[in-house]
């Protein structure tokens, strides 16, 4: 997890619908969120083994979209993967770098950053 991942999902759950996606298994996103004290929180934790692939596949993202109803001009991904942001950009997805400057519309140092992004 990034740091200060719990403060941003308590912070952003007042106002967004958010969603994991992870190339681990859904029972070690479960985990977790379970420890985080936040899986209430979170609606969907898309685990590699749920998607059938892993996230920088270019099949990942529509399989999560069509599983939660969501367009995807509505939707912002946070990774510190380049091709997990790539992939995303694809399909029209924000994506914003978590960390130093790469393939992201956006970069941010902490999770807690996305308060203040007009996205």
């Amino acid at each position: 997890m990034f740091p200060g991942t719990r403060e941003a999902i308590l912070d952003l759950d007042e106002r967004f619908e958010i969603h994991t996606a992870s190339g681990n298994p859904g029972w070690v996103i479960e985990t977790v969120l379970d420890r985080l004290g936040v899986r209430d929180r979170i609606g969907m934790p898309f685990g590699s083994n749920l998607a059938g692939l892993q996230k920088g596949d270019d099949r990942f993202n529509p399989i999560i979209l069509e599983a939660i109803g969501a367009d995807p001009t509505e939707v912002v991904l946070v990774d510190d993967d380049d091709r997990a942001l790539v992939a995303a950009r694809r399909h029209g997805i924000t994506a914003v770098k978590m960390g130093t400057d790469g393939e992201g519309d956006l970069t941010i140092s902490r999770l807690s950053d996305l308060s203040n992004l007009d996205v």
